[in-house]
């Protein structure tokens, strides 16, 4: 018989327990030494590791967020602003109705093709003429010499036109000359502005007959100012040599007008 050394012995011995262990890990697996120790040395390396990447990936999150924040932030912005602007437009439109409803008030007492309703953009009062600039010019069909009028009275001419703006002079402008008639007394006159709300009525000789709170009424004469239109009303007169020397006041505040008609003349 083939004498069997002890090194085959012991590769067989090893190999027969490297069998029983596979088995045991195959159908009865438990931890040992070996799983154990290796959890032991790869728990802190995972700590460490946690956290090393723990701070970069809540930075990177919260740069994130934060990202998605100022995006939010930026469309909640741009909402605002869009719904300002819709405010603003609504209560413009409000506000241009509110204004001018005692100026479309005229519309239905005093019908007039081709009326135009224009607003004042700027006034001025001073010693060199009482006069504003409106928001219509050319483009817009204005002309030279359209009338201003407001609840059935005159408050202006245009003097001068642009394309896209124009300049009135208020009735009270020394510009302004109206052919007029008292509405009582029927004595005539021509209404002259003097760049003050304090106008004159000119060439009423001393026996016509006046009354203060008389109004005065455009007759058309002249053909620059139509007829039937209230131009002011009588408050002071008194007899200078052969005329008169009446003072007039506007019946309708100008500094605080905002809107009027043209139309032409």
């Amino acid at each position: 018989m083939e004498q069997i050394s002890l090194k085959d012995w012991l590769i067989r011995i090893f190999f027969i327990f490297l069998s029983f262990f596979m088995m045991n890990r195959l159908f009865f697996f438990s931890p040992g030494v070996a799983e154990i120790t290796s959890s032991y040395l790869l728990y802190p390396c995972m700590k460490i590791q946690m956290f090393l990447t723990a701070p970069i990936r809540n930075f990177f999150l919260q740069q994130s967020n934060v990202q998605d924040l100022h995006t939010r932030i930026d469309d909640l912005v741009d909402q605002n602003d869009t719904l300002r602007a819709e405010v603003i437009a609504l209560r413009t439109t409000i506000d241009f109705e509110n204004r001018s409803q005692e100026a479309r008030s005229f519309e239905k007492k005093y019908d007039v093709a081709d009326k135009k309703l224009v607003q004042i953009m700027m006034k001025s009062f001073d010693d060199l003429g009482h006069i504003c600039w409106i928001d219509a010019g050319l483009q817009h069909g204005v002309q030279l010499n359209m009338i201003a009028v407001y609840k059935n009275n005159i408050v202006g001419r245009v003097i001068h036109v642009d394309a896209l703006h124009s300049k009135v002079a208020f009735i009270t402008d020394k510009r302004c000359k109206v052919a007029i008639s008292c509405a009582q007394t029927k004595t005539v006159g021509v209404y002259q502005g003097n760049n003050s709300f304090r106008s004159t009525l000119e060439f009423v000789p001393h026996y016509e007959k006046l009354m203060v709170g008389d109004m005065l009424i455009s007759t058309g004469q002249g053909l620059v100012y139509p007829q039937g239109f209230a131009i002011g009303s009588i408050i002071d007169f008194n007899v200078h040599d052969v005329a008169y020397h009446v003072t007039i006041q506007p019946l309708i505040n100008l500094e605080q007008l905002d809107y009027f008609y043209l139309i032409a003349a």
